[in-house]
Parts: C-alpha cells; sequence; structure tokens
C-alpha cells in the first residue's frame, strides 16, 4: 500500500479490519472455566501488518483518501474539545 508503516492510515485500516473480522466471529459454545476446553467460535482469524511490509507510490486518489481521513480525525478531536 503507499501508507508508511508506521503511520495512522495504516493504523486505521488495520483497526478497520480488525473490527470487521469481529463481526464475523460469534461464541456459540462458551468456554468451561474449570476445564481446558476454550469456547467454540464459528470463525478464527488475526489481522496484522506483515513483517516485510513495502510502501508503494503515493497515488491522488490516495491523497485525496488521506485528505478526507485527517478532515474527519479533526472534526473528531474538535468534537471532543468540546465535550
Amino acid at each position: 500500500t503507499p501508507y508508511e508503516k508506521k503511520s495512522v492510515y495504516l493504523s486505521a485500516i488495520r483497526v478497520y479490519c480488525e473490527t470487521l473480522l469481529n463481526h464475523y466471529r460469534n461464541c456459540y459454545d462458551a468456554a468451561d472455566p474449570y476445564t481446558d476446553y476454550a469456547g467454540s467460535y464459528n470463525f478464527y482469524g488475526n489481522v496484522s501488518i506483515d513483517w516485510e511490509y513495502k510502501q508503494t507510490e503515493l497515488t491522488e486518489d490516495t491523497k485525496t483518501d488521506c485528505d478526507m481521513y485527517n478532515l474527519k480525525s479533526g472534526e473528531k478531536a474538535n468534537e471532543e474539545k468540546i465535550k
């Protein structure tokens, strides 16, 4: 992707992917605290940034997305200051 490895943009994408993944998890058999059996889930998985992550060139569309993210993040920060 065109984002730097430690950037807020890539971090936001990772958080979004984790949230999306967690919406598909459903525990249909809770864990028993008196045994070694874990709960049963219908879906297992994790989200991470690959250790061989390579940054690509930033396009105009991606710049626009970054500007929109910055604008929305600024609006949220202003709302929190008002509260």
